[in-house]
């Protein structure tokens, strides 16, 4: 079961209240505060986008650049022998640290999709 919810870019995580029997959402990849609530699934989705358009709305009546979510770039700690190692590799193999990071995620979500999909 996938706990994401998607409305134009911006995407959220759904949690489940038991005590209260309701739905939430809150919006990810921001520094924006967003969230909703629905007592149903059909609720939230419905919540979720208006969230999202009044957002925007808001964000173009103040005349203001509304935060886009997952702009692609994010800071990455390792270990230093994780980043010596990281950097060896990319430099001896002509590539660049960012482009070494993108493969390595590129082939990870691959095969982690491989895995979902047999299992």
């Amino acid at each position: 079961m996938k706990n994401i919810i998607t409305y134009k870019e911006y995407s959220g995580i759904v949690e489940f209240e038991e005590k209260k029997r309701e739905l939430y959402a809150k919006v990810v990849g921001t520094n924006v505060s967003l969230t909703c609530s629905g007592s149903s699934a059909d609720e939230l989705i419905a919540a979720f986008q208006q969230t999202i358009d009044a957002y925007l709305n808001e964000c173009h009546e103040k005349k203001i650049e509304p935060e886009h979510p997952f702009k692609g770039s994010f800071n990455v700690r390792v270990s230093p022998s994780i980043h010596k190692q990281a950097s060896e590799y990319a430099l001896s193999h002509k590539l660049s640290l960012n482009t070494l990071v993108n493969q390595a995620l590129r082939f990870f979500l691959q095969e982690k999709k491989k895995e979902e999909n047999q299992g």
